[in-house]
């Protein structure tokens, strides 16, 4: 397994157990919502590796078939904004 160019540590995988195991469930879980209705996820809307990058792939086709907005809340961010913050 590989994160970016870099092979995954082994204490990162039960992380990313529970990040693929939440992308997952809520796409699932968008059959109890109706249309404009918005989801809300833990963590940012950007893959660090192929495997996560299908599953919100996935979350956002679900979301489009619905007509529901996913969103996130991340509490810090290596995204950097226009003026380098």
């Amino acid at each position: 397994m590989k994160k970016g160019d870099e092979r995954i540590d082994i204490s990162s995988i039960g992380g990313l157990v529970r990040r693929l195991g939440e992308l997952n469930l809520t796409r699932l879980m968008m059959d109890e919502l109706s249309n404009e209705d918005i989801v809300v996820i833990d963590g940012n809307l950007k893959s660090l590796a192929s495997y996560e990058e299908e599953y919100l792939n996935k979350l956002f086709e679900r979301g489009d078939q619905k007509n529901v907005i996913v969103a996130s809340l991340a509490k810090t961010s290596r995204i950097f904004s226009k003026d380098g913050s």
